[in-house]
C-alpha cells in the first residue's frame, strides 16, 4: 500500500525506540509497557490498523519540510500518547483489579510524549495552544459522546476522542513554518478519523451492543428507523443484509472522503489511507447486497419452477 511501504523502516524505528524507551521504566510496568508497543505496532498485525497515529509525520512531509529525526520524535510522541489514552480508556471501561497499575503505566507513558514534544517545541511556541485544545477535544469526546449522539448531529465531533493524533500534523506544519495548513488539514484529519470509527464500528456493532457501548452503525440505525427500539441483534442483521443499511453507511463514508478530496491538501498518503477505510466499507456493503440479490433469485427460480 503506497501510504504504508515506503515508511516501513521508519515505522519500524519508531516503535524500536519506544521499545527501548520503556524498557527503562520500574519493574513490572516496563513489561507490561512494552505488551502494549507490541500489541499497537502495526507491523506485528493484520488488518486495517491505525496507521495514522504513527505515519501521520511522515505523510506531512508532501507539505511540510520537517527532517527525518523530527517526524520520528513526532511519530514517537504520538505512540506514547496513544498508549496513555488507550490505557484510560481501558480502565474507564473495566474498572478492574488491574486499574491501579494499569493508571501508574499511563502516566509513565503521558511522561515520555510529553517530554518528547518539549525538546520539539519551545514552551513559547503556538504549539502548546493546539496541544491544550486537542486535549480539551479528547475530554469533551469521552464525556458527551453518548450523551450528544455525536455520529447523528454532527458526525465529525466522533474524531473529538482522537483528537491528540493531530500534535504530529500540527507539529510537523509549525516545524515547516506551514501553519497556515493547519486548519485544513485538521479538517483531513478529522474525516480521516471519522472514517476509522465507522470501520471500528462495522466491526464491533455486536460487541459494543451487548455491553452499552456508544457504535456510530447502531446510532445510524436507531436514526433511520426509531421505532424499532429497543435495538436487538436480530433487528440490526436484517437492517444490514436485508435492509441495506450497510450500503447507506458506507455512502455516508464516501461523502466524507469526497469533502477530504475536496480541501485539495497535498498529502496523497493520508487520503489515500482514507480511501482505503472507505473502499473496504463500500467492499462489504457491496458483498452484502450481492449475496442478497443472489438469495432473492434463488427463489424466484424456485417459485417459478
Amino acid at each position: 500500500m503506497p501510504f504504508i511501504t515506503p515508511f516501513e523502516s521508519s515505522l519500524q524505528a519508531v516503535f524500536t525506540k519506544a521499545q527501548q524507551i520503556t524498557a527503562k521504566f520500574p519493574e513490572p510496568l516496563n513489561q507490561t509497557g512494552q505488551a502494549y508497543i507490541t500489541h499497537i505496532n502495526p507491523l506485528h498485525r493484520s488488518g486495517n490498523q491505525n496507521y495514522i497515529g504513527y505515519l501521520l509525520p511522515y505523510w506531512m512531509t508532501e507539505m511540510a519540510s520537517v527532517t527525518e529525526e523530527q517526524c520520528e520524535q513526532l511519530a514517537l510522541a504520538n505512540v506514547f500518547g496513544m498508549l496513555h489514552f488507550f490505557i484510560v480508556d481501558e480502565v474507564m471501561d473495566s474498572g478492574s483489579a488491574e486499574s491501579r497499575q494499569k493508571l501508574a503505566l499511563s502516566h509513565l507513558f503521558y511522561t515520555q510524549m510529553y517530554g518528547v514534544l518539549h525538546c520539539l517545541h519551545t514552551s513559547d511556541s503556538r504549539f502548546w495552544e493546539y496541544y491544550g485544545r486537542y486535549m480539551a477535544d479528547w475530554s469533551i469526546g469521552v464525556a458527551q459522546e453518548s450523551a450528544e449522539d455525536y455520529f447523528n448531529t454532527d458526525p465529525l465531533r466522533t474524531a473529538l476522542k482522537s483528537s491528540l493524533v493531530k500534535i504530529a500534523s500540527t507539529g510537523a506544519l509549525l516545524l515547516s513554518g506551514q501553519q497556515a495548513f493547519i486548519p485544513a488539514v485538521e479538517r483531513a484529519v478529522d474525516y480521516v478519523l471519522v472514517a476509522l470509527q465507522m470501520a471500528d464500528d462495522w466491526t464491533d456493532w455486536e460487541a459494543d451492543l451487548a455491553d452499552g457501548s456508544y457504535n456510530g452503525l447502531l446510532a445510524f440505525f436507531m436514526d433511520k428507523w426509531p421505532e424499532q427500539s429497543p435495538i436487538t441483534v436480530s433487528k440490526l442483521r436484517k437492517a444490514i443484509y436485508v435492509q441495506g443499511l450497510l450500503t447507506d453507511y458506507a455512502e455516508l463514508a464516501c461523502q466524507f472522503e469526497q469533502a477530504h478530496q475536496q480541501l485539495g491538501l497535498k498529502a496523497g498518503h493520508l487520503l489515500a489511507f482514507h480511501a482505503s477505510i472507505t473502499a473496504s466499507l463500500a467492499k462489504d456493503a457491496h458483498n452484502i447486497e450481492l449475496a442478497r440479490q443472489k438469495q432473492m433469485e434463488g427463489g424466484l427460480f424456485q417459485t417459478l419452477a
